[in-house]
């Protein structure tokens, strides 16, 4: 799998980039390096607290919701989707990410029209 394209255009690194730093920022880089994709980006740094889903505390319902918030609409969408199935993703990750819902960081109209405008 290639994940970074040589001569290409760099909007797709600038994004996995982001993409990294919110994983990071909410303690979620060692899932990266857990399903073998740390080498593939050299960039990647560390994950600073925890190597483990069974190290992380009560508080992995709220980062995974901070964390998809963060990342913007389509996981916003991609959240409020899991919220419907506890029998997927149990009830506390189900009931946290039904705060989606409703509450969402909100965009500015001028933001999304030059995106509009743009693509």
């Amino acid at each position: 799998m290639n994940i970074i394209k040589r001569g290409g255009n760099n909007t797709n690194l600038r994004r996995l980039n982001e993409i990294l730093k919110v994983f990071s920022k909410y303690e979620f880089g060692f899932v990266i390096e857990r399903i073998g994709l740390k080498h593939k980006i050299p960039f990647f740094g560390h994950s600073n607290k925890y190597e483990s889903l069974e190290e992380l505390d009560d508080s992995l319902p709220v980062r995974l919701r901070k964390t998809l918030q963060e990342l913007g609409p389509a996981y916003i969408k991609l959240g409020q989707m899991i919220s419907t199935r506890p029998d997927l993703v149990g009830e506390s990750i189900a009931s946290e990410f039904s705060k989606m819902q409703s509450d969402n960081p909100t965009v500015e109209f001028l933001e999304i029209k030059k995106l509009l405008k743009k693509n």
